[in-house]
């Protein structure tokens, strides 16, 4: 038997506010078992189920509240890894973006990743569209710095601004931009929101520094 003083009472007593929160956010979505699209997955995951435990509930909350409802969410970013010639904990930007129109077939994040980044602090960051020309720019390390543009011009402009913040030893790079088949990805504009950066790549447990963009 549940006690005011017990979990189950607490889960309850959270449950029927966060679940109507995330009923509203996702309004358009009328079922709560629906799984056939993203948008559907996502509300069906978030809504605390009757045998979630506290961190399950927690995590839900932090992801919906920090996530989606605020852009200064709290998204972990990991540092990347490249297979290597020497070496594999290189320092990196970790740089999460989102779209620029608050629409909701505009949603995610598109995290990027600067490799062997110089540790400039303000880094002016490109906002850009996003798309379906893959371009990679590959170090003298083998590691890559990765963008996908509405075109090869787009692609190509978003590398070179990015660049500068490269170790220069480790350039020029070798370029390469080719155009996605069936074209996977929606097109539309995307801005940075926040970066994190890693000294020590993989073997940063947690960033050194972060800087939030508007």
């Amino acid at each position: 038997m549940a006690t005011t003083e017990g979990w189950e009472f607490t889960q309850k007593i959270i449950k029927v506010g966060f679940n109507r929160d995330v009923r509203k956010y996702f309004r358009d979505i009328k079922s709560d078992s629906r799984r056939d699209n993203g948008r559907a997955v996502l509300k069906n995951s978030l809504l605390i189920k009757d045998n979630d435990s506290a961190l399950q509930v927690l995590n839900k909350q932090m992801y919906f509240y920090l996530g989606l409802k605020d852009n200064r969410q709290a998204i972990a970013t990991i540092p990347e890894y490249w297979d290597v010639k020497v070496g594999a904990h290189r320092p990196q930007l970790a740089i999460i973006y989102r779209p620029t129109l608050n629409r909701e077939e505009y949603t995610g994040n598109y995290p990027i990743y600067i490799p062997q980044y110089n540790g400039h602090k303000n880094p002016k960051l490109p906002i850009f569209k996003k798309g379906n020309w893959h371009g990679i720019l590959y170090l003298k390390d083998n590691s890559r710095l990765v963008i996908n543009g509405v075109s090869a011009t787009e692609a190509e402009r978003v590398i070179k601004i990015l660049q500068r913040y490269i170790i220069s030893d480790y350039l020029p790079g070798v370029l390469k931009i080719t155009q996605l088949k069936n074209a996977p990805y929606h097109e539309f504009e995307v801005q940075p929101i926040r970066a994190d950066y890693y000294s020590r790549g993989r073997k940063n447990a947690q960033p050194d520094w972060r800087c939030y963009y508007n």
